[in-house]
């Protein structure tokens, strides 16, 4: 599946390059350079090897909805480079995998986790009822010598 995954990709850039370049021949006076043939576009092997790690950890189902959402944001960006789509589909295939992680993961309620911040807390929190009656503070106090500790730099 993983190499069905990436020939789609492949083939939605190869698709995306001929769009692109007859965008660009449409708006210049070069009509004689549209009769070339177009090139191939290459995914990279960087970008090959992010696509496939992240489709270790992506199901089927998933890798579907990126395809899904990869055609959308190809349709509403028709002016974009064809190389940009790998990594649009690396970071699509990220969004997948974090959502996955969030969904399986249990989070507890943020009640019970103060409670647990209470139990487990060796110093307590509370405010002890005499500091408030007494109301006198112990002032700081900053004292100086009678002589000051001239340094000079020697050259």
């Amino acid at each position: 599946m993983k190499q069905q995954f990436i020939e789609q990709v492949q083939v939605l850039m190869a698709v995306q390059q001929i769009k692109y370049t007859e965008d660009l021949f449409e708006k210049s006076n070069y009509m004689w350079l549209r009769r070339k043939k177009d090139e191939i576009v290459w995914m990279s092997n960087k970008d090959e090897f992010k696509i496939r790690q992240a489709l270790n950890k992506v199901s089927i189902v998933e890798q579907n909805q990126v395809i899904k959402q990869l055609l959308t944001w190809v349709d509403e960006n028709p002016c974009i480079n064809p190389g940009r789509i790998p990594e649009k589909t690396v970071q699509f295939l990220d969004h997948a995998i974090a959502n996955k992680i969030i969904t399986e993961a249990t989070f507890s309620r943020i009640n019970s986790f103060r409670n647990s911040l209470r139990k487990f807390s060796i110093r307590h929190n509370r405010v002890q009822p005499k500091e408030i009656l007494d109301g006198e503070k112990i002032a700081s106090r900053v004292t100086f010598k009678e002589e000051p500790t001239i340094y000079q730099i020697c050259e």
